[in-house]
This record gives C-alpha cells, structure tokens and sequence, in this order.
C-alpha cells in the first residue's frame, strides 16, 4: 500500500485486469446495443468480446475488440462506449484498470432476438 501510494508510476506498470464478479460492482450503468437489422436478416448471431481500458475517475479511455461476428462488433462498440463504471482505487490512489465486456446476440427468429451482457 504505502509504496504505491508514493509511486507516481503506479498507474503504468499497475495496469489492474479484473475479475468478472469485480467488474460487476464497477459497473455505474450500462447499455445493451441495438441488433443491427442487417444482422437479424442475415439470422448472423454470436458473442462479441471487448476488453476496455477504464480511466482512473471511471471513465472509458480505449477498447478494443478481442472476438465476434465483424456484423456485430460496431452495435457492441456504440454500446460500450456509452457504459460507466467506478474508479478503481489502490490504497489512497484512483488507477486505471481493464474490463472484459461479452454481449451476447442470439435471433430465435426473424420477430424475437435477444442481447445479454455481461462484464
């Protein structure tokens, strides 16, 4: 604790990943994307990974996309631009950390489709 506290390069060499069940309490609020149209026609379906780098007040900094289904990877991005999560703290100071978003598009048929999240 103390040593971080007075490292002013903690937030670089200190790039936290966290877990999936520490993500969720990170989470302020979130947005699940738009199935694109396109996508629902073309019945193209699948998991969209993103891992985002989280800013130290909580904002997003940068994303990149780590697997999915190219028709679906903008509506996911769009999504997870637009989600707000908490800074993240070592000791006494706010660092930037990695998040793993999944958002899931499934069409069960050209009328119902369905999107699910998870960090």
């Amino acid at each position: 604790g103390k040593f971080l506290d007075e490292n002013d390069d903690t937030e670089f060499y200190m790039r936290l990943k966290v877990s999936k069940s520490e993500a969720k309490a990170l989470v302020i609020t979130r947005k699940k994307p738009v199935y694109p149209p396109i996508a629902i026609a073309a019945q193209v379906s699948g998991p969209v990974v993103l891992e985002l780098l989280v800013g130290k007040t909580g904002e997003f900094q940068k994303l990149t996309v780590v697997s999915g289904p190219p028709m679906l990877q903008q509506a996911a991005i769009v999504a997870a631009r637009n989600w707000r999560f908490k800074p993240m703290m070592v000791g006494a100071r706010a660092v930037p950390y990695g998040i793993q978003l999944v958002f899931t598009f499934r069409v069960l048929n050209p009328s119902w489709t369905i999107v699910d999240v998870a960090p």
